[in-house]
């Protein structure tokens, strides 16, 4: 994924203009998701729509451009087995009612 290719796969050989959200949109939508969750819905206007919008697509700029830059981490595995977690409290109840 990368900021200028959309996310949706192309058969090889199949002549297809790709469509979908690039990974620079979908960026920019989950800043603007958040800037809506953490503010309320009067507070928008036709005004600081634009102003949100522009902020979250350079968010997005900065994230991709950190991405680049970054080092690359290796992946760290767990020393031991990793068990699933045990059932909910409410889960093991409503086993032994059934």
């Amino acid at each position: 994924m990368n900021e200028t290719t959309p996310e949706n796969p192309v058969l090889e050989g199949v002549d297809v203009t790709p469509v979908g959200l690039t990974l620079r949109d979908w960026l920019a939508g989950q800043a603007l998701a958040g800037f809506s969750r953490a503010r309320e819905a009067e507070m928008f206007n036709e005004n600081t729509v634009r102003w949100y919008a522009r902020i979250a697509y350079e968010m997005a700029d900065a994230m991709l451009e950190e991405r680049d830059h970054a080092p690359r981490r290796q992946v760290v595995r767990p020393k031991s087995e990793v068990r699933p977690p045990r059932p909910a409290a409410w889960q093991d109840v409503r086993a032994r009612t059934v």
